[in-house]
């Protein structure tokens, strides 16, 4: 009898080999036998594949070809995996020690659960803590903001069975946008621990895009009303207005 793995867990790469390697290398130590793990490289120019080469053991399958961007390489990810489980890990983060175990046991005591997420510690290339991220998943809350931590979080493949795959089209909100899509119904638990270390200046952390795309996301899904939607983005962009004011401040008084 053959037993598909409880978890896949899929890592898509363009350049980072040096941040792939730091992952691999976290994953080798903590990986059971009841975990996959893909590697999706967008046809990388640096170590990226010397790294893949170098954690056979840990890879069990990667796609090393040209790709449109994060969610068609999720997509791809998803076509090859063999997990009830899915989750996403960006290169360079790496589950905190007992994590992965805890979100294990989770769904194999909870197989009707959908989604489980917890909180992200985003670090520095030193490791060094900067911010906690991550809320439990509810609903009137998440229709409006993108409050869960995505990388590390667990989604069941009914999920993707029901709703289909990523929209390529985005960039950055396109694991938002496709969490709308199940409403009130999403069947969530959240785990109230740190699940990852996530390495900070990702896309979605670095781009003032995300916004407009949670806008698009939530008319699409008719999550809330339009105007609810563009007050919450007009919001959104007077708190990173603020935000860049305050680190201009900060860093000119700190200079003096």
């Amino acid at each position: 009898m053959i037993h598909r793995p409880l978890l896949t867990i899929i890592t898509s790469n363009l350049n980072s080999g040096k941040q792939l390697h730091k992952t691999l290398s976290a994953l080798q130590k903590h990986k059971p036998s009841t975990v996959e793990y893909i590697v999706i490289d967008g046809g990388s120019t640096d170590s990226s594949f010397d790294a893949i080469r170098n954690f056979s053991e840990v890879v069990d399958r990667y796609v090393f070809e040209p790709d449109r961007g994060i969610y068609d390489a999720w997509n791809k990810g998803i076509a090859l995996a063999t997990g009830s489980y899915i989750c996403f890990l960006g290169a360079g983060d790496f589950f905190e020690d007992g994590a992965l175990s805890d979100i294990l046991d989770c769904v194999a005591k909870n197989p009707t659960l959908d989604f489980v997420s917890g909180r992200a510690m985003i670090v520095d290339d030193c490791n060094l803590p900067i911010r906690l991220v991550g809320r439990a998943w509810e609903w009137r809350t998440f229709r409006r903001h993108s409050v869960v931590a995505h990388p590390g979080s667990l989604h069941s493949r009914r999920l993707f069975n029901k709703y289909g795959l990523y929209n390529a089209d985005y960039r950055i909100a396109g694991d938002y946008e496709f969490l709308l899509r199940s409403g009130k119904f999403l069947q969530a638990k959240f785990l109230d621990r740190t699940i990852v270390r996530m390495l900070d200046g990702g896309i979605s952390q670095t781009s003032n895009g995300g916004s407009r795309e949670e806008l698009d996301a939530k008319i699409k899904n008719h999550a809330v009303p339009s105007l609810i939607a563009y007050v919450d983005l007009c919001i959104s962009f007077v708190k990173q207005w603020a935000r860049h004011k305050l680190t201009l401040l900060f860093t000119r008084n700190f200079s003096k």
